[in-house]
């Protein structure tokens, strides 16, 4: 399974969010966004659901890949792209659940919890954090730009770069190998989403 093109994962977070929330995302994507995962884990079903038919609607036509963060029901249930799990959810029973052709991550913390993911059969998986959060509490210690490219080089798993990942070091994580970044308060709550989504899109694509 390909990454969306630009590889560059946008988190949602409503709190965070200083308009309502598919209104930044809608601004994302005209920014060049082209993979959102909705992660809004206080919502129950029916509202989740409800924001992601909003969002289907929203994005009909251009070319976007919603997905969701554990739901592996809903993502099935409103047809979406793929799901995102936790490093203990099941991959084989997301696969089952959604078919061959969905785009399945799953959440990593070190190399051994990559090579899980991967033998597992994940597309994907996140590795973090690589920086202090912006928009998270995370006691654990970051990996900086060192840690990633260990990482990077010790899996076969396309890893996305996920932790304070900004405009300013998408390009580090790009020369790393790294196959794309996760964004959130770098986008989510910004003056200008559109705008600060092309930033990191930008950094990312001229990275050398």
């Amino acid at each position: 399974m390909r990454l969306p093109d630009p590889p560059i994962l946008l988190i949602s977070d409503r709190k965070r969010a200083k308009a309502p929330l598919v209104e930044e995302l809608v601004a994302a994507v005209v920014g060049g966004c082209r993979w959102i995962m909705l992660r809004e884990k206080d919502l129950g079903e029916a509202e989740a659901a409800e924001l992601l038919a909003a969002l289907q609607a929203a994005f009909k036509g251009d070319d976007v890949c919603l997905t969701v963060n554990s739901a592996v029901g809903l993502a099935a249930s409103c047809k979406l792209a793929g799901v995102h799990l936790p490093a203990a959810g099941s991959v084989a029973t997301a696969r089952r659940a959604l078919g061959p052709a969905a785009l399945i991550g799953q959440s990593a913390h070190s190399q051994a919890a990559v090579a899980r993911a991967a033998g597992a059969g994940a597309d994907y998986a996140t590795i973090s954090p690589v920086f202090s959060s912006i928009s998270k509490d995370d006691s654990r210690p970051t990996l900086g730009v060192a840690g990633l490219a260990a990482a990077v080089a010790a899996s076969g798993l396309p890893l996305i770069a996920l932790g304070g990942v900004s405009q300013e070091n998408a390009a580090a994580c790009r020369r790393t190998g790294a196959a794309g970044v996760a964004v959130l308060g770098a986008v989510i709550g910004q003056a200008s989403p559109a705008d600060a989504m092309a930033g990191v899109i930008k950094a990312w694509r001229e990275a050398r």
